[in-house]
C-alpha cells in the first residue's frame, strides 16, 4: 500500500489475520488504535469494526476464515 491510503471502516462475518511484512499502518479496532509495524500481526474477530491508515508505503498479507473466500485451482 502506498503511504496515507485509508480504508474506510467495515466488517466482516469471519475472522481476519494479519501480517506486516514490511511498512507501518495505524490499525482501528472497536475504536482502539495501534500502530503496527515490520514483523507485527494482529487479528481482527469476526464483526469488529475496523479501519486502517498507512503511515508509509507497506506490505501486508492478510488471512480471512471465511469458508468459501478461497477456491482451490483447477489442474
Amino acid at each position: 500500500m502506498k503511504t496515507s491510503v485509508q480504508v474506510p471502516e467495515h466488517c466482516h462475518d469471519y475472522d481476519q489475520w494479519g501480517f506486516m511484512v514490511q511498512g507501518k499502518m495505524e490499525l482501528t479496532v472497536n475504536g482502539e488504535k495501534r500502530v503496527v509495524e515490520s514483523g507485527d500481526e494482529y487479528v481482527i474477530p469476526a464483526q469488529a469494526k475496523h479501519s486502517a491508515r498507512f503511515l508509509i508505503k507497506s506490505r501486508v498479507i492478510d488471512f480471512f476464515s471465511e469458508k468459501n473466500r478461497y477456491r482451490a485451482k483447477s489442474p
